[in-house]
């Protein structure tokens, strides 16, 4: 694994990284890059590529995804979501048959989409929102039976075949995010970002909340606020079988425990909450207990 995240790397992306032919994972995330090397499609044995959150001057900088990628077959996961990419999604895309996560939001992306998106058929997750996308929906995208995420919103997009695939967890990823950016009065790109590493653990919630705000004292607000950001957590966690339906969210609310270990509000942190055994101790006023 080599991670590079968040490390305001500028301009471009060495082309040595292509040697390194047993890499498997390679978070290149929350960088400045304006270009990405054909060199990367070297890394044969990659599994997991994320280049999301690119920092780009203006709207006519960016670049496009090398078509070369399309020989990265053992790729799981493709995390170019925010990445100031542009141009439109090859066909070719659909030679990654090893994808089960896909997200492309929140690009410049635009023209249709292929209908070669069909040929993913393990994908359980797909994000190609908050793009330039137009034109209708392919019926291939029906044959992503495994999908537990979708998103395709677009202005310019024929919303024929939304339903084709939806299933009861297809909007909980959305309701987290709004809920998060709610906590946290702006967009959580880059917690969201975060959220993908073991590091996003040893976040403090108190650091997490808008900071225009007073810390909570009340224990009624200390319990909404804990419990909230639990389930919002639960619903952005990367593994679709332990979020919640939005059936199951506002249950989710009324969940309690009994405690082992207590915690002030300022001593938790986003690996506290995401630990699903962690309960507020309605009794103790601000003491967060989590069970170990």
């Amino acid at each position: 694994m080599l991670d590079l995240a968040y490390n305001e790397i500028s301009v471009y992306i060495p082309e040595e990284l292509g040697s390194l032919k047993n890499l498997v994972t390679l978070n290149l995330s929350a960088n400045q890059f304006i270009t990405i090397p054909w060199a990367l499609s070297a890394l044969s044995n990659l599994t997991h590529l994320n280049i999301s959150y690119q920092y780009v001057y203006d709207t006519s900088e960016g670049y496009e995804l090398p078509l070369s990628w399309v020989n990265l077959t053992k790729l799981v996961m493709l995390d170019a979501s925010y990445g100031g990419i542009r141009g439109s999604i090859s066909p070719e895309i659909g030679k990654l048959v090893s994808l089960r996560c896909l997200y492309l939001g929140g690009n410049m992306l635009s023209g249709p989409l292929p209908s070669t998106l069909g040929y993913l058929t393990n994908l359980t997750e797909l994000y190609i929102n908050r793009n330039q996308i137009f034109g209708f929906i392919p019926s291939e995208i029906g044959n992503l039976k495994r999908l537990t995420y979708l998103d395709l919103s677009a202005k310019n997009l024929s919303e024929l075949a939304y339903t084709m695939v939806v299933t009861e967890k297809c909007d909980v990823y959305s309701f987290g995010v709004v809920a998060l950016e709610t906590l946290m009065g702006k967009h959580p790109r880059e917690l969201l970002s975060a959220l993908s590493s073991s590091s996003s653990r040893n976040i403090m919630l108190s650091q997490v909340i808008d900071q225009r705000l007073s810390p909570p004292t009340s224990r009624k607000v200390v319990q909404d606020v804990f419990l909230v950001a639990k389930v919002v957590l639960m619903c952005l966690d990367v593994n679709p079988s332990y979020c919640p339906t939005m059936k199951q969210v506002p249950q989710q609310f009324l969940a309690g425990g009994a405690p082992t270990l207590s915690k002030t509000f300022r001593e938790i942190s986003l690996g506290d909450l995401m630990n699903s055994q962690l309960y507020l101790d309605a009794d103790s006023g601000d003491m967060i207990s989590c069970v170990s």
